[in-house]
């Protein structure tokens, strides 16, 4: 896109050299995956010094203003760019192979997941949304079509904590409906204690919402499209059952970034499936400045939001033609432009947190976004048990298919196996063996050794964010070598170490190409009537 927009322009000496780089560059892209790994790292040198005497160039022309305003430099800033070898291209690894999922099986898991996100959809709050609308009430009167822009300068004067105060009402609302479903829940639970999982039926699940005042009983909107990660697993008894990682908004989102792995006629059918859902109303893309390779994905509808106005394939629709109105029937904002109303879709998989303001905002006028991670977080509350200083979870069934939690323990640090000064290797492996098996551990787990559910507060979470030891990691105790990196990994837990079962286990996994393989399945399903 850059290399033909850059070609259509006036022909001058840094735009020969700009497109000769680049051409370069996407030259180098096709060969890397057929080359040796030493082939490679020649390449890699080779078209990372051009790069970044590419960007050095650059900066010198902008340093010297030889170009003045030159339209092809304008946004640039003089900034020191330099990019090291291995983070010059981003590679996907995939395979052909043949695997068989249970039609029926999967059928059913489906069946269930969108009882129990119709069930438990009023424990879900976002709160930027609500303090958007609470602020248009605030500010404006029903009627007024106002300027996007001017909606988005004029939140954004309002200092961060008087915009979350917008939300407290909607918050607090929700906060005490889910310690009321918290309270109904448990007493079911608690009559399943001293067994290591625990099982809730859909029908309970929706008997201890009704308790709240707050069930679901409106008719489920037509085409309304759902995604769902999951891990499908065989039981003892020859059945399935799927560990639920996460739901969310369906339309492509989940597929986008690696549509390119297919056959072109697979984007094409998503493409004309998206614009036949559409109806009246605008469905535009939403893209904005980032180059994390996480957000790529081919035009999948007609229009787009471009904040950053690149060139794009798509109807660009300019900020400037957005309005922001109030639908008082159903309590939300709308998105206009013109008289139609737009829906905003996020195709990107990075966080939104990490997206700029105006993207952020254009995001909460998007279509329903299913999550389970406030049940989640209730299952853990209410389920956790604590026994001489040790955390316990079981695990967790719902249903006849789903699985929302995994068997954990939390491990204090005075009761921590640390390896002792001078001890010899095959010593701390029997030993940790000998304190696994009389705590009844399994041998294969993951452990988390600054579990985020035990931060503080959000700025703690933050910090632990910043670098990786919230990350669950791999562990078998029959591994020699990784008995030793537990050792190491060890002195770094701050308050508790989390051990969480495999689920599946290895003799549990699906088969692909004939072998048992860890298999995580991103599914998109339409609910209707």
């Amino acid at each position: 896109m850059l290399i033909h927009w850059l070609k259509q322009l006036d022909a001058f000496e840094e735009q020969t050299f700009l497109v000769k780089t680049l051409e370069q560059l996407q030259m180098a892209s096709l060969e890397l995956p057929s080359l040796l790994a030493s082939e490679r790292w020649v390449l890699l040198k080779k078209n990372v010094k051009a790069i970044n005497h590419l960007f050095e160039t650059i900066s010198a022309l902008i340093s010297s203003q030889e170009i003045g305003q030159s339209e092809v430099f304008v946004r640039f800033q003089k900034t020191d760019w330099k990019i090291k070898p291995p983070h010059l291209f981003f590679e996907d690894v995939s395979i052909q192979a043949d695997i068989s999922f249970p039609e029926r099986a999967m059928q059913n898991t489906i069946e269930e997941l969108v009882q129990l996100i119709k069930w438990t959809k009023p424990l879900q709050v976002y709160s930027e949304k609500e303090s958007l609308f609470a602020f248009f009430k605030k500010n404006y009167k029903y009627g007024d079509e106002v300027p996007l822009l001017t909606f988005y300068e004029d939140f954004y004067k309002v200092d961060l904590e008087q915009r979350n105060a917008l939300a407290s009402s909607a918050m607090k609302s929700v906060a005490q409906l889910r310690e009321q479903f918290a309270t109904a829940l448990k007493k079911n639970i608690k009559e399943q204690e001293g067994r290591s999982h625990r099982h809730l039926s859909l029908p309970m699940i929706e008997k201890a919402m009704a308790t709240t005042g707050k069930i679901e009983v409106e008719a489920t909107k037509n085409n309304l499209s759902y995604g769902v990660l999951l891990q499908m697993f065989t039981t003892e008894t020859g059945g399935y059952k799927s560990y639920i990682d996460a739901v969310f908004t369906g339309y492509g989102k989940m597929f986008g970034r690696f549509m390119y792995l297919f056959d072109e006629q697979y984007t094409e059918h998503l493409g004309s499936w998206l614009k036949d859902l559409q109806g009246d109303a605008i469905w535009a893309d939403l893209s904005d400045a980032s180059y994390h390779n996480a957000n790529a994905h081919p035009p999948l509808l007609t229009h787009i939001i471009d904040i950053a106005e690149g060139a794009s394939s798509q109807v660009n629709i300019p900020l400037r033609e957005l309005h922001v109105a109030m639908n008082a029937q159903s309590n939300e904002l709308l998105l206009l432009h013109g008289k139609r109303q737009v829906w905003v879709f996020n195709m990107g998989l990075e966080a939104l947190a990490s997206r700029s303001p105006m993207y952020r905002l254009l995001s909460t006028f998007s279509v329903s976004q299913p999550d389970l991670s406030p049940f989640k977080d209730i299952l853990t509350k209410v389920t956790y048990i604590e026994k001489n200083n040790w955390g316990f979870l079981p695990r967790i069934y719902v249903g006849e298919h789903l699985v929302l939690q995994r068997r954990a323990w939390y491990i204090p640090l005075e009761d921590l196996p640390f390896r002792k000064k001078g001890e010899q290797e095959v010593d701390y492996f029997l030993r940790l063996n000998l304190w696994r098996k009389n705590h009844g551990l399994p041998d294969c787990f993951f452990i988390t050794l600054q579990p985020l559910e035990l931060a503080v507060d959000e700025d703690d979470q933050k910090k632990q964010r910043a670098g990786d030891h919230y990350k669950p990691q791999y562990m078998d105790f029959t591994i020699p070598a990784l008995v030793s990196h537990f050792a190491r990994s060890l002195p770094h837990v701050k308050t508790m170490l989390k051990v969480e079962e495999m689920l599946p286990s290895a003799e549990q996994m699906l088969e692909v190409a004939g072998r048992k393989s860890v298999t995580e399945c991103v599914l998109q399903f339409v609910v209707s009537d």
